[in-house]
C-alpha cells in the first residue's frame, strides 16, 4: 500500500496600507519637529503634521500634543515616494 501526501502551502500576501487623498485616518504621533509633527498612519511613509493646521491654532494658542497621542485627520495631500 503506498500512501501519498499532498502539502498545501498557503501564501500569505501581506498589503501595505496605502492612504488615499481627502480619506479620514487614525494615527499615533511618533515624533515632535519643532512646529511639525510625524504621525505614524501604518503606511509606508510617516505622514507630517503641522502644528498650525489645527483649527483655531496660532503661534500663541496651538494645541499640545505629545509623543504617543493617538489622533484622527483627514489626508489633505499626498506625495509621490
Amino acid at each position: 500500500m503506498i500512501l501519498l501526501f499532498s502539502v498545501w502551502r498557503i501564501l500569505l500576501t501581506i498589503g501595505q496600507y496605502v492612504p488615499a487623498a481627502q480619506e479620514s485616518v487614525i494615527g499615533v504621533i511618533s515624533q515632535r519637529q519643532g512646529e511639525s509633527y510625524r504621525v505614524d498612519i501604518g503606511s509606508a511613509h510617516m505622514a507630517s503634521l503641522d502644528g498650525l493646521a489645527f483649527e483655531g491654532a496660532t503661534k500663541r494658542n496651538k494645541p499640545n500634543l505629545r509623543v504617543s497621542f493617538i489622533l484622527c485627520d483627514r489626508n489633505s495631500r499626498l506625495t509621490d515616494q
